[in-house]
């Protein structure tokens, strides 16, 4: 398992102390590969070196040393939270080049981060590369996409978390109902809540996939939600007032 270690509501991913990393220095300094911060993931500059052994790999091999720093990059933010592979699966129906759509959305993220030197949001930056990567091959092999509000799966998970959310659980709402009462919604309230209950996705994952502001995810949810609950299927249920919700 991953070493974690939590400080100061902060999340330390990997940690380690250069005296150990750097035995024939002078150093002593606790450090860490990542941070996972509320919505923002920090990443160390990466090397071509081993996270484990902090060894170092493809010496004299320049597109080796690259290619290691991708696989870094990419486990560290899987360690973090960040899983693609899934969402661009769904999105491309299982497409054979899956597996190579994720890969280029790595090679991409890499190329920003040597291109401006620093990653805002890296989380957020993916999902947003998927999207558009996504895009690109379904126009490639000239077929129509894959819409979220289509995905019969998809809409059960979204309805059953939705279940044991706080605006529904106290009303013990049947899952039929809630599927339904979220089919109807407008496109946009139903994709904002299909992206963030039926993915489990963060709000400014959701606000990248479609391209919007965290706030807009914000009004998209909370009015998605108040509709369903006026909906023909869910206006017979009991609902108590949901608590505020905090910001994912």
């Amino acid at each position: 398992m991953t070493s974690r270690l939590t400080a100061g509501g902060h999340v330390r991913v990997r940690p380690f102390n250069t005296k150990e990393t750097y035995k024939g220095q002078r150093l002593d300094n606790d450090l860490c590969q990542a941070v996972v911060a509320g919505k923002t993931i920090y990443l160390r500059g990466q090397v071509a070196q081993e996270l484990e052994t902090s060894a170092s790999v493809a010496l004299n091999d320049p597109a080796g040393q690259a290619r290691k720093v991708m696989q870094n990059i990419k486990q560290l933010l899987e360690e973090c939270g960040a899983q693609l592979e899934n969402f661009v699966r769904r999105l491309l129906r299982d497409d054979p080049d899956t597996v190579k759509v994720v890969e280029r959305c790595w090679v991409d993220l890499v190329k920003k981060w040597q291109r401006e030197g620093t990653l805002v949001q890296p989380r957020a930056l993916l999902f947003k590369l998927a999207r558009q990567r996504s895009t690109d091959r379904i126009r490639q092999i000239n077929r129509r996409p894959e819409t979220p509000t289509g995905d019969h799966e998809l809409l059960d998970e979204a309805a059953t978390a939705l279940m044991d959310s706080a605006d529904f659980v106290s009303a013990l709402v049947v899952r039929v109902d809630v599927r339904a009462a979220l089919n109807e919604l407008p496109i946009r309230q139903r994709q904002a809540l299909l992206f963030t209950y039926g993915y489990d996705l963060e709000y400014q994952d959701t606000a990248a996939l479609m391209a919007c502001s965290v706030n807009t995810v914000d009004n998209l949810l909370r009015t998605g939600k108040t509709t369903m609950k006026r909906s023909r299927y869910l206006s017979g249920y009991s609902m108590a007032p949901a608590p505020p919700e905090v910001t994912k």
